[in-house]
């Protein structure tokens, strides 16, 4: 601030024609250097010190300085040890900040639930990282369109000083604004949307899988474990009725919630801000497209959408079909093989390797089958 502000003052004075004399300039620069220089060095201090916990650092992203947290370089150090040692054992990592740990997201995921659905916890507890996903993502729906605008500024100067000798100075310098212009917009893009992969990621991704995670864990330790025993006849003489069992009880296995559902909900997460940009990009581009082309080609680009439209929606409700059946087929394979996992002993004793073997390689065979049907959709 103490930076900008000597030089609104001289953009003010040059405005109204004032010319200041020698020692007003230098005392104006000498502020403004003094004023950059101190901007620098506060940029350049440490947060805090090390903080410790269990014997073992914990991240230092809100250790290091505000230079090294914009630039990503505080795991500068954890990088080098990976390239001296060839790679990283666990203890090598640091410890999770105290906010990110399994333990407070569940304990503070919980607190918001109260009589909430869940979705709508996520919501409450993650809502500012969800509001600063979707302003970056809306600054870069705008940002994006921001190069082409530019290359058409610089077309269009190009192309008035070469159908026009005559052009004013100052009009012929407009190319080398869109110029500065178009690198100006390039740096922001890729700054923000580093931040917003950043927020994504670190804030929403992470924070919320191990949250859902850490519930159905605490969730599982207060279930009974009720198995029922059926006897290999019976599976292999209703092998249909077997299954559907299989899968009622497999549906609910926290393994699989941990493991498979959390981690759909956080990728959800992750990319929901495609939606409304999306929709924001479509109605720039559109915009542009009018003031380019006109009202016409638009239109007709529009009516090819549409009629391309069934059989897009005809490709992914088979996609979805597909998907759902395949991922069926995933929770019986995994259930058998978490059947034989938990029977080892009594199957080795009864030597039934065999049987169960072939049992779960026709199931692997179906499940491979319904990936090759899903694959096809895609």
């Amino acid at each position: 601030l103490a930076a900008i502000i000597p030089c609104f003052e001289i953009g003010l004075v040059w405005n109204t024609g004032y010319r200041l004399d020698t020692v007003s300039v230098g005392l104006t620069i000498s502020q403004f250097g003094i004023s950059c220089f101190r901007a620098t060095l506060c940029l350049l201090l440490p947060r805090r010190p090390d903080v410790y916990h269990d014997g073992q650092i914990v991240d230092r992203e809100r250790t290091v300085s505000a230079m090294e947290r914009l630039t990503f370089s505080w795991v500068d150090n954890l990088l080098n040890h990976a390239v001296a040692n060839e790679g990283l054992e666990i203890d090598d990592l640091p410890k999770m900040p105290f906010n990110t740990r399994s333990e407070t997201l569940h304990t503070h995921l919980d607190r918001m639930r109260g009589s909430r659905a869940l979705w709508r916890s996520l919501v409450v507890a993650h809502q500012n990282s969800l509001i600063l996903q979707s302003s970056l993502s809306m600054i870069i729906c705008v940002l994006s369109f921001g190069p082409q605008a530019a290359m058409y500024g610089i077309l269009t100067s190009l192309e008035n000083r070469y159908s026009n000798p005559d052009l004013n100075p100052k009009d012929a310098n407009e190319a080398w604004a869109w110029v500065f212009g178009l690198g100006t917009v390039l740096i922001l893009s890729s700054s923000i949307e580093s931040w917003l992969w950043w927020i994504i990621y670190a804030k929403l991704w992470i924070p919320i899988y191990e949250g859902l995670s850490a519930l159905v864990f605490a969730k599982s330790m207060r279930c009974k474990d009720i198995k029922q025993l059926v006897s290999l006849e019976e599976k292999e003489g209703d092998d249909h009725d077997a299954d559907k069992m299989q899968q009622d009880v497999v549906s609910q296995s926290p393994i699989n919630l941990a493991s498979v559902d959390s981690k759909r909900i956080a990728d959800f997460v992750m990319f929901s801000y495609l939606i409304p940009s999306s929709v924001i990009r479509l109605l720039i581009g559109g915009v542009f497209l009018v003031h380019l082309i006109g009202w016409p080609s638009l239109l007709a680009g529009v009516a090819t959408a549409l009629l391309v439209a069934p059989m897009n929606a005809y490709l992914t409700k088979n996609y979805s079909t597909a998907q759902e059946e395949y991922m069926k087929a995933s929770d019986k394979r995994m259930g058998a093989v978490g059947e034989v996992l938990h029977g080892i002993r009594q199957i080795k004793f009864a030597a039934l390797e065999q049987q169960w073997q072939d049992r779960i390689k026709e199931k692997r065979r179906a499940e491979l089958g319904l990936l090759w049907q899903t694959s096809l959709y895609t």
